[in-house]
């Protein structure tokens, strides 16, 4: 498995532009690793005892349809 790191350098060469700027590259960064910190938080509350696992699964797969639709609208998959 990559690290985030290797994950965000895969990335970072595939949707920054070439040449963009030092502060382009960061705010990309802070919010490319608060997305992930967020989605870290969403999937720990599906470990909570109240969820059932198949609850679980359906909120994994809303999250799943979501960003499928963003990447639909955007028009460019990563």
């Amino acid at each position: 498995m990559k690290t985030l790191e290797q994950e965000w350098l895969e990335y970072a060469s595939k949707v920054l532009p070439k040449g963009c700027s030092p502060i382009q590259r960061q705010e990309t960064r802070r919010a490319y690793y608060a997305g992930i910190w967020t989605l870290l938080q969403m999937v720990k509350e599906l470990g909570d005892e109240e969820v059932s696992e198949e609850q679980g699964a359906q909120e994994l797969d809303k999250l799943e349809n979501e960003c499928a639709s963003f990447i639909s609208q955007v028009g460019k998959k990563y």
